[in-house]
């Protein structure tokens, strides 16, 4: 949450914050009321009754969502400063275009911030053609896509567990351009324990 309200976006008054509580057993929402004291209806705050999986919330946080553009924001991982307004000016400017993605580093801690962290490496993002959609999921973790698309082809299915991203950005690409970005937008943690991380089987049996 500090990184997202330190975005350039959310000092200009553009950026919305949606976060989805699905029935955490922690207290993070005693720290979101605590944010909103601070900065109102400009984040919304959602908790379920039951555990929902990673695409009933990306989905329950999207239809909450009032912007053009939405993203994820995973709590693993970091944004330089102005990354959101970068991807939001690119999609501005180029209507065909209904996804973007950037290049991030890679950090093996976790807690580290865009700007200072220890780097274990790099993802460089390939330029986008259809074709590379055959090979894998190479929009990364931190894409900025447009929030009408879901009119045309609907939501993330939630009959994935792991692979919901990579099926949804499929169904976009036979319809709508992408563009990659090539700038490092993004810090990425390699988390072991994190869901697509610690059952690899799950995401190759899904892809």
């Amino acid at each position: 949450l500090e990184d997202l309200t330190s975005q350039t976006l959310f000092a200009d008054g553009r950026l919305e914050i949606v976060v989805v509580d699905s029935a955490s057993p922690q207290n993070e929402g005693q720290i979101v009321r605590e944010l909103k004291e601070r900065f109102g209806d400009r984040i919304k705050y959602i908790r379920t009754d039951e555990r929902e999986t990673i695409y009933q919330a990306w989905n329950r946080g999207i239809k909450a969502a009032s912007g053009r553009y939405v993203t994820n924001a995973n709590t693993d991982d970091r944004h330089r400063a102005d990354a959101l307004e970068v991807m939001a000016a690119i999609l501005d400017s180029n209507p065909d275009v209904a996804l973007v993605y950037a290049d991030c580093f890679v950090t093996g801690l976790p807690n580290q911030t865009f700007k200072h962290h220890v780097r274990c490496g790099y993802h460089l993002r390939p330029q986008y053609v259809p074709e590379i959609m055959l090979s894998g999921c190479h929009m990364g973790p931190q894409p900025m896509w447009r929030k009408s698309a879901h009119d045309e082809i609907g939501y993330f299915s939630e009959q994935y567990r792991s692979a919901g991203d990579y099926e949804f950005w499929c169904r976009l690409a036979a319809k709508y351009g992408m563009m990659h970005i090539p700038k490092f937008l993004g810090l990425y943690y390699e988390n072991p324990l994190g869901f697509a991380n610690s059952d690899t089987g799950l995401s190759v049996q899904e892809t």
